[in-house]
C-alpha cells in the first residue's frame, strides 16, 4: 500500500535540519552558484524506499528532481537512485535530510525484502507483517519503508485493529481469564464489527482454548519451533478458519525454519532495527553559462 508524504511533512523535515538558513553556505557566499547531485547505493544490492519522501524534500528546497527508481525496487549494481539540481543554497539545505530519509528507509526495506525471501523459501504464501513498534515520531517513514519491501502492517496503532493480550485480560472479571474473553466477544463485535477479533497466546494451552472461543486469529509469541507446529496443528484442528500468526524474535536468520512450522503471517519489528544503508552523495558543480 503506498503510503503518503505531505507536504508539509517533507517541509518539516526540511526545517528539522535548516529552521533559520544554512550559515555555512551563507559565510561563504556560494549560494547562488548552481549544481547537481546524484543519491546512489554503495551496496551492489538492495531494495529502495525514500525515494519520494526525498524527492518532495529535494523540491521544496527549490532544486529540479529526477526520480530514477521507484520506491520497492530492487536496485542492482549501484544505480543513480535520484537526480537534484539547481542553486547550491538549495542543494546544501536539502543534501543531508535526503539523503538520511533514503538511508534509514532503504535499509529497512531491504531488511524486510531478505526476511520475505528467506521465509517464502519455505512457505510460499506466507504473510510478513511489521508491527507498531517503530520509533517513535517515525512511525510514517518507517511502515512505508516496511511495505515497500513486500510487508504488510500487522497494526499501524491502537485505533485500527483489535489484539488481545494478557495485559488486557488482567482487568477482566472472574479467575478464568479466556471464559470471560469469550463472554465479550459478541461485545466486541457489535462495538468493531468490520475488524478482525485477534487474542495472543503464550502457551500451548492458552492457544488451544483461544482456538475454542471463536476468535478470528490468535498470534502466538516467542514459543519454540517444536510448540509453534504443534500450536498450529491444535488451532486448526480446533477452528481450521482461524488464522495463525507467529511473533517474537522473528528475523531473517529464522524466519525459515519459523516459516516451516506452518504459521499464517509472521509478524516481526526486527526491519526496524539495524544499519541504515549506506547511500552516496556526488556533487558537481554546473559550468558557468550552463
Amino acid at each position: 500500500m503506498p503510503f503518503h508524504f505531505s507536504d508539509a511533512f517533507a517541509e518539516s523535515l526540511l526545517l528539522e535540519d535548516c529552521p533559520y538558513g544554512d550559515l555555512t553556505t551563507d559565510a561563504l557566499g556560494i549560494g547562488a552558484a548552481s549544481g547537481r547531485m546524484r543519491f546512489s547505493p554503495r551496496a551492489p544490492r538492495c531494495t529502495v524506499s525514500g525515494i519520494a519522501l526525498a524527492a518532495k524534500i529535494l523540491r521544496k528546497a527549490g532544486l529540479d528532481v529526477q526520480e530514477l527508481l521507484e520506491d520497492g525496487s530492487l536496485a542492482e549494481g549501484c544505480p543513480c537512485l535520484l537526480a537534484a539540481s539547481g542553486r547550491a543554497s538549495g542543494l546544501h539545505r536539502a543534501w543531508k535530510m535526503a539523503q538520511n530519509v533514503l538511508e534509514y528507509m532503504t535499509g529497512i526495506a531491504t531488511r524486510t525484502a531478505q526476511l520475505i525471501e528467506n521465509a517464502r523459501r519455505a512457505r510460499p504464501d506466507i504473510a510478513v507483517a511489521v508491527t507498531r513498534k517503530n520509533f517513535p515520531g517515525a512511525k510514517l517513514m518507517c511502515l512505508a519503508a516496511a511495505t515497500d519491501g513486500g510487508a504488510s502492517v500487522h497494526r499501524a496503532g491502537l485505533s485500527e485493529s483489535v489484539l488481545v493480550f494478557d495485559r488486557h485480560m488482567l482487568f477482566l472479571e472472574g479467575e478464568d481469564k479466556i471464559a470471560a474473553l469469550k463472554e465479550r466477544l459478541p461485545l466486541m463485535r457489535a462495538k468493531a464489527p468490520e475488524k478482525r477479533l485477534v487474542a495472543e497466546a503464550s502457551t500451548l494451552e492458552e492457544a488451544g482454548r483461544l482456538a475454542a472461543i471463536g476468535l478470528d486469529a490468535i498470534q502466538l509469541d516467542k514459543f519454540s519451533p517444536a510448540d509453534l507446529a504443534q500450536a498450529c496443528r491444535l488451532i486448526r484442528q480446533t477452528s481450521p478458519g482461524t488464522l495463525v500468526l507467529a511473533a517474537g524474535g522473528i528475523n531473517a536468520s529464522n524466519a525459515y525454519e519459523t516459516a516451516l512450522q506452518g504459521p499464517d503471517v509472521l509478524v516481526t519489528s526486527w526491519v526496524y532495527f539495524g544499519k541504515p544503508q549506506d547511500i552516496k552523495v556526488d556533487f558537481e558543480r554546473a559550468a558557468q553559462g550552463a
